[in-house]
């Protein structure tokens, strides 16, 4: 569910990113002055991962949090080619180059790599660093809750513990009245 929301609500979001960098790439690409403007987009949205990569797949250049590795340099482009389309149920899921036994929801979009080349511009929903950061959200709930179930579980042993000691001392009480009553003489209250 949460795959299908991520890539309904960033359907278009590649190709704005391809038509915002359009001049970047008519010519022969400079990366650098790409990553410097993807820099300030991804600012705005951390928790995606850009690849620009050739027409059979091979990643040309990547850009996520810094000091981060790609584990294969190829995606597979099936996915991608049936995005473009526009041919797909969502969520359809991709290649994720960092972590390539997971599928990621995706957005991706054609771009001119200089002025023979294509190429495509992919772009991964939720990268590693939004999956670190929900994993971690997901224990502390699950901590979270096991500490009030314990908390309740406790307050419940107690509270029973109270009634069934309120009832049991209840007797007692009744017993020691009895043998005090016995003690002072008073067999009155005994025979009834």
């Amino acid at each position: 569910m949460r795959y299908e929301i991520d890539q309904k609500l960033n359907l278009n979001l590649a190709r704005e990113f391809a038509n915002e960098l359009k001049t970047l790439f008519e010519e022969e690409p400079d990366f650098n002055e790409i990553g410097h403007r993807i820099h300030y987009m991804m600012v705005i949205n951390p928790k995606i991962e850009i690849y620009i990569a050739d027409e059979q797949g091979k990643i040309l250049a990547f850009f996520a949090e810094p000091g981060k590795k790609i584990v294969s340099d190829n995606i597979d482009i099936d996915p991608v080619k049936e995005f473009i389309r526009g041919d797909f149920t969502l969520p359809l899921l991709g290649f994720d180059p960092r972590n390539p036994d997971v599928k990621k929801p995706f957005s991706a979009a054609s771009i001119r790599l200089g002025k023979e080349r294509k190429g495509f511009l992919y772009i991964i929903l939720g990268g590693e660093e939004y999956d670190s950061a929900e994993e971690m959200l997901k224990n502390d709930y699950l901590l979270s809750t096991i500490v009030q179930a314990l908390l309740f579980s406790l307050a419940g042993t107690g509270i029973a513990g109270l009634i069934l000691f309120f009832f049991m001392t209840k007797r007692i009480h009744g017993i020691a009245d009895t043998v005090k009553q016995f003690s002072n003489g008073n067999f009155k209250k005994l025979n009834k």
